[in-house]
This record gives structure tokens, sequence and C-alpha cells, in this order.
């Protein structure tokens, strides 16, 4: 299950690159046809909007899957271990069910977009929407991993403390 989390976390962070990369080179060419050209480029900018979008959610995603989200972990470090690994388990599986249950109303506001266009790129809404149930089904993959992940080590006879000395903000 993590192996299967690392790839799909991987997977999003190339689409996000390629997302980045697309949102630069539409850019430059909006500002090339504008500033050479004397013609601004209507398209550019919503494909930058729409890909921004999607690069959002695609982060929430991959911060899911690394279990970088904000956390505030001074009880943690008050607490041994296994508790804190219980704690964090907990924690995740409170975050699995309220972003899958986003990610359930996503899927509705896509069937609402239904024949709305874009009015540059002349592409269903629906696309822009898919967004926010596919980044946040994967980030709910993410939460359901990490809470497997903190079981785990919560169960091992010698489990690693979660917070580290060198992840402390303090130090």
């Amino acid at each position: 299950m993590e192996r299967t989390g690392q790839v799909l976390g991987a997977a999003a962070k190339l689409a996000i690159a390629g997302a980045f990369g697309t949102m630069v080179v539409a850019a430059i060419v909006q500002v090339a046809s504008r500033y050479l050209f004397g013609s601004p480029l209507g398209w550019t900018e919503e494909l930058v909007k729409l890909l921004m979008v999607w690069w959002t959610f695609l982060a929430v995603a991959v911060l899911a899957f690394r279990g970088r989200l904000l956390a505030i972990d001074a009880l943690l470090l008050a607490v041994s271990a296994r508790r804190a690994h219980l704690i964090l388990a907990f924690a995740q599986l409170v975050s699995l069910i309220f972003i899958g249950w986003l990610a359930w109303l996503g899927v509705r506001l896509v069937g609402l977009a239904g024949s709305q266009i874009t009015p540059a790129l002349d592409i269903p809404y629906a696309y822009v929407y898919a967004s926010l149930p596919v980044g946040l089904a994967l980030a709910t993959l993410g939460f359901g991993v990490r809470a497997a992940v903190h079981l785990r080590h919560a169960c091992a006879a010698e489990a690693p403390h979660p917070v580290s000395a060198l992840e402390r903000s303090d130090t």
C-alpha cells in the first residue's frame, strides 16, 4: 500500500511539473504576443488559470501522501512514540473522512457544470471542476496510506518517534 502511495504521489508530482511548465510557456507566449505583436491571446490566460486549479488540488494530494500538511506537533513531543503514532493515525483517518466527503461533493459539482463551456478554450467547465474530486480523491488515498503507516508503527515493538529533532520548528 505504501508503494502504491509513492507511485501515485510521484505521478501527481510529474503532473504538477508538467502543468507548471505549460503555465510558464503560456505566460511567455502571452507576453510575446502582447508586446511583440500587439495582439494578446485570450486563451493563454484561461489556460494558466485552469492549470493552476489542477496544480493546486494535485499539490494537496502530494502533500497528503508525504504527510507534509500543516501540523502542530507539541502534543506529539510530549507523548511516547506509540501514542504519537496512534494520535497521528487518528488525525489521518479524520482527514480521510473529511477530504473524502469533499471529493464526493466535488463529483456533484462536476455534474452541476453540465454543458457550460469556457469562453476562450471552448472546453467544458467539467474538466476544470474535475480537479477537485480527482485531487481530493488522491489526497484521501494519501491520508489512508499515512494512517496505515502510523498504525503499523504503533503496533511495532520499537517504533521511531514520528517527530524527530530535525523536524522540530524550535531547533
